[in-house]
């Protein structure tokens, strides 16, 4: 007695091409592992990976008699070991795409350049202009990724790759390491692109708070017993006044200044000065709050100003124009320094 069986086409090729992914996959893991190189998985191989062993599951637990006699043969039963086998990205088991992501995040925040980014996990509309590039120009954004990366060119940065005898110091004779942070934040060469960064970010916030009928005064001068204190901003509505100072930071440093900040303009004796101030120009304010804004050089907002911003009544776009702003300008002092240290 025969007895005929339908098999689908689609499972049987899959048994087929599975075997030979297998091997293929394990052939060019055991050549990585001889030559040291660590693979790379990323989310859509994960997922792949995934939707084939429950795929395989959905075979193993098949009823055609056909199939189940593929499934107990001892070939299949070194595919089914091999879907089986975790997946490691630098030592950690993963077996999710949360997972994935947050080991080669870990990965990045524990290196040498990205250890900037680990702030981001706490300001995602910092982030927004990454999402939508369709509204940042293409050399923008490209540049914009090697900037929140590090990957900008410079001395140290050209240094790791062994290149003998070459030295490190900045070209600018600042006889300190030629690194980007330098670069941007403290090289003598980029003081006037600093100060310019530093007050189109602020021009930008001065003009969206007018949109929304703030009263703006910039770099009012508030005369105090010694001297005098200048904030970038003070945004005027229904008689209460915002003070926002503006700094364009350094990895790291966002809390810091932060506070230096609030702590300056939250005393008595400058809260005072700015009070008068604006009264003696006709402003009159019975109510004054200090809020810091703080952005890196890298593009990333203080979570704190990030709120801050929404509270003014400002949309969050804002937030992320400002974060590329921010960027944009870090690109500007940036290519300020290679012209003017050029050879």
């Amino acid at each position: 007695m025969v007895v005929m069986t339908t098999i689908p086409y689609h499972q049987i090729t899959f048994v087929f091409v599975l075997s030979k992914r297998i091997t293929f996959f394990q052939t060019i893991t055991s050549v990585a592992v001889r030559l040291k190189i660590v693979p790379f998985y990323t989310q859509w191989d994960l997922h792949q990976l995934m939707q084939r062993r429950v795929r395989m599951e959905k075979l193993l637990s098949t009823q055609c008699r056909v199939l189940r006699n593929v499934v107990n043969d001892s070939a299949f039963g070194k595919v089914v070991r091999d879907l089986s086998l975790p997946i490691r990205v630098h030592g950690s088991c993963v077996n999710t795409k949360e997972d994935l992501v947050a080991a080669w995040g870990d990965s990045l925040h524990n290196s040498v350049d990205g250890r900037g980014l680990r702030e981001l996990v706490a300001s995602p509309l910092s982030n927004r202009w990454l999402v939508f590039p369709e509204r940042v120009f293409p050399r923008i954004f490209i540049r914009g990724i090697q900037l929140r990366c590090n990957l900008l060119r410079t001395r140290v940065r050209s240094a790791r790759h062994g290149h003998g005898g070459q030295t490190i110091l900045c070209r600018g004779n600042c006889d300190q390491p030629g690194s980007l942070v330098h670069i941007l934040q403290s090289c003598w060469i980029t003081h006037d692109a600093r100060c310019a960064h530093h007050n189109r970010v602020a021009r930008e916030l001065a003009k969206r708070l007018r949109r929304l009928g703030y009263t703006v005064f910039e770099e009012l001068r508030a005369p105090t017993s010694t001297s005098f204190i200048k904030p970038d901003l003070i945004a005027v509505r229904e008689r209460r006044a915002t003070v926002i100072d503006v700094s364009i930071v350094s990895d790291g440093r966002g809390v810091t200044v932060w506070n230096v900040k609030k702590q300056k303009y939250g005393a008595d004796e400058f809260s005072l000065a700015i009070i008068s101030a604006l009264r003696a120009i006709g402003c009159d304010v019975d109510f004054l709050v200090h809020q810091p804004m703080i952005i890196s050089y890298r593009g990333i907002c203080f979570p704190q100003f990030a709120k801050a911003v929404i509270g003014l009544g400002l949309p969050k776009v804002t937030v992320s124009d400002l974060c590329l702003l921010a960027i944009v300008g870090s690109l500007r002092t940036y290519n300020t320094f290679m012209r003017s240290t050029w050879r």
